[in-house]
């Protein structure tokens, strides 16, 4: 049922994907099998998640780290764990958020330490691009940017150079990777740094056309700051 639902859920399927996941929860509570309670309860919070409903995803992952931590659970922890992540990503609590990401990284390693790589990427990428929801219903990027908001991203890229740093350790040869350090890197000010992880994406993919661009803006922007 678990892999079903997310076959429906990675198809764009939600209804059904929920329908799944709830019919988990629920058999779950009543066989008192808490392993399909929480999973049910994690896939019904990342749903509510993409739906951009924070507080709804908030409280459905309420207790499902802690049950799995306590249980020693080590791949649904980490997998919950990130989710919890995500939620407080996207709510601003950029701290908090980091604090579940690594303990998330730190469990995976445990488990397979090429998914803790894939891990760091993930959360990395999610670092350099989601939007974070005000109380009223916005996200910070829809405003002109103030001091608070720079150091906010630049805080966030610190994060996410961090995690790809620790990602390239076992995936030396990945051009995304390297792309994706470099954002972070450029996004933190750090532009020669920036410039030799693109110019290894590049090298590692050539002919990348996104890449090309960002080290030709660079360049122009470097050229301009003299």
């Amino acid at each position: 049922v678990l892999f079903r639902s997310s076959i429906y859920l990675a198809r764009g399927d939600e209804l059904t994907a929920h329908s799944l996941y709830s019919g988990m929860e629920q058999i779950g509570k009543r066989i008192g099998h808490g392993r399909l309670e929480h999973v049910g309860r994690a896939g019904r919070a990342e749903i509510w998640l993409g739906r951009g409903d924070l507080p709804h995803a908030e409280r459905l992952l309420e207790g499902t780290p802690d049950f799995f931590r306590a249980t020693g659970m080590k791949e649904p922890l980490w997998r919950a764990l990130k989710l919890q992540g995500d939620i407080r990503l996207a709510q601003g609590n950029i701290r908090l958020a980091m604090s579940s990401y690594l303990e998330a990284v730190e469990i995976s390693a445990q488990v397979d330490v090429v998914q803790q790589a894939a891990l760091c990427r993930d959360i990395a990428e999610r670092l350099l691009t989601v939007r974070e929801h005000t109380s009223a219903g916005f996200t910070i990027h829809d405003f002109q940017p103030r001091v608070s908001d720079l150091n906010r991203s630049r805080t966030r890229a610190g994060y996410a150079i961090e995690l790809l740093r620790r990602a390239a350790l076992f995936n030396a040869d990945s051009p995304e990777i390297q792309f994706l350090l470099g954002t972070a890197l450029e996004a933190f000010g750090n532009y020669n740094e920036a410039l030799a992880s693109y110019r290894r994406a590049l090298l590692l993919q050539p002919e990348w056309a996104d890449v090309e661009v960002r080290i030709a803006e660079l360049l122009l922007r470097q050229e301009e700051d003299l």
